[in-house]
């Protein structure tokens, strides 16, 4: 029963507040989207908590911590109440979906029988997204019963921090020491860290099932994402389909066992890219806000967050600079709403890189201008970066050709790329390649071990936005999907 709990109150305190974030906006199928990434940020919200009860308090943090949590649980549910008495789904979504019940049948009733045929094709998608559930969680939990302790990082990295974390609040800044430094990387963020240690808080011990869970929550929240937008902004049979696509691939079923951080990011990437893109076109002001909350999370989630927030940004002053139909005044709201929901994370990402954890193999790594010169003007470096990349991602055994498709279809897409803000996908995927491959160039590790050990995890992270991109540009004709109103 503990665990039961541990995992609903962070899924309902991540629902409950996105439901009311979303709530009176132009979002299609705001329930589902709460639903589908409710546990992912319920987990970011009590992993702040955590981090900020321990640094604001004297060995009480974990005390003061389990208080708030409390009481915004016992808060969101109380305005929920007082609200309506929830039975049932919000009454936007629950029009939602009898809509789309409605254009359902409209096949049969219209008697043509490309839509017939079209119909049940969506229907054996559906089928075929539930085998491919149940074939995933055969293999996860067949994985997990092999091997319940995750992989190296898991084990030496994210789960120790976590455990300082939980068992000593007094003394939990002992992470950050110079002993524990050489293996422990003392300057990266606590989501994780955060999320497993609250947990074990809650069940009382260090239930070893725990941070599998986790893991498990983060990967099925990022397939429920994509199904989400594509089933409201595309069409049922293409949403079915791509959430089978992603349940298969190999490279996202083992990653999402070993409990590394990766699968978390892919989320926060993911949802805030898709967030963007769904305030842009509706532009919604509270959309910008939860679009800048999910930016932040991604920062505190990796450090690889650091490059995904300045593209984000970029992207969001590219659109919004252009944008003449829309008021000065609502600019700078959007603006600073935001930068609001942004710096609640980074804020506290800023404090591990500032005063406790260091500044990182990067930045602290004594080397000058020209040693930085050096190492990005070497061809040598440039040139196994780059068949590195190839070969990783025309490895059909890890992706089952998504790569290939993702770069078919920006080729197909022609003049429809600059349409509805579909360019933010791509070039989202383009730009973080980009980064990672800077990073590739100036490492200070050994370049062969660096990307042997770090490059196949790294596409995880705009793998995601590949897939809704390949079923946004080959979508066929679904005569029963709801578009949005620009």
């Amino acid at each position: 029963m503990m665990l039961v709990g541990a995992i609903l109150i962070p899924w309902l305190i991540g629902f409950l507040i996105l439901k009311r974030l979303t709530k009176h906006t132009a979002l299609l199928n705001p329930f589902g989207l709460a639903l589908a990434i409710g546990p992912a940020v319920g987990l970011a919200i009590i992993s702040l908590i955590l981090f900020v009860s321990l640094l604001l308090t004297n060995g009480k943090g974990i005390i003061v911590s389990n208080l708030v949590i409390g009481l915004l649980f016992a808060l969101l549910v109380w305005l929920e109440l007082k609200e309506v008495p929830w039975i049932g789904m919000p009454s936007k979504s629950a029009k939602y979906f009898q809509e789309k019940m409605q254009q359902l049948i409209k096949p049969f009733s219209s008697k043509q029988p490309s839509r017939i045929v079209f119909f049940l094709f969506t229907i054996a998608a559906f089928g075929l997204l539930i085998a491919t559930l149940v074939y995933y969680l055969r293999y996860y939990i067949s994985y997990c019963s092999w091997n319940i302790f995750g992989g190296w990082d898991a084990q030496y990295l994210w789960n120790y921090k976590a455990r300082f974390l939980s068992r000593d609040p007094l003394y939990w800044r002992n992470m950050f020491s110079p002993v524990m430094a050489q293996w422990l990387l003392p300057d990266y963020p606590l989501l994780l860290p955060g999320s497993v240690a609250w947990g074990w808080n809650f069940t009382a011990h260090e239930m070893l099932i725990w941070p599998a869970v986790i893991s498990l929550l983060f990967f099925l929240s990022l397939c429920f994402l994509v199904i989400w937008y594509l089933f409201a902004y595309v069409s049922a049979f293409s949403a079915f389909v791509a959430g089978s696509f992603l349940l298969t691939v190999h490279a996202y079923q083992f990653w999402s066992t070993t409990q590394y951080a990766d699968i978390p990011f892919a989320l926060f990437v993911t949802a805030a890219t898709l967030l963007l893109i769904c305030a842009l076109r509706h532009r919604e002001l509270k959309l910008f806000f939860l679009t800048g909350f999910l930016t932040g999370c991604a920062i505190w989630t990796k450090n690889e967050g650091i490059f995904f927030s300045l593209w984000l940004f970029t992207f969001f002053i590219l659109t919004f600079s252009r944008a003449s139909q829309i008021p000065a005044s609502k600019k700078k709201s959007a603006f600073l709403l935001f930068l609001l929901g942004y710096l609640i994370p980074f804020l506290c990402f800023l404090i591990i890189k500032t005063t406790l954890g260091g500044a990182g193999i990067y930045m602290g790594s004594g080397r000058s201008a020209a040693d930085y010169g050096h190492l990005i003007t070497n061809l040598n470096r440039t040139k196994l970066i780059v068949i590195s990349f190839l070969v990783l991602k025309w490895n059909s055994a890890q992706w089952l050709g998504l790569w290939a498709c993702f770069y078919l279809a920006f080729l197909a897409v022609g003049r429809r790329l600059f349409q509805a803000y579909r360019w933010i996908i791509p070039g989202m995927v383009f730009c973080l390649e980009a980064g990672y491959f800077l990073v590739y160039q100036i490492t200070p590790i050994e370049l062969p071990f660096h990307i042997s050990t770090s490059l196949l995890r790294l596409l995880l992270h705009s793998g995601v936005l590949a897939l809704i991109f390949i079923f946004e540009v080959f979508n066929p004709k679904d005569c029963f999907a709801i578009k949005y109103t620009k």
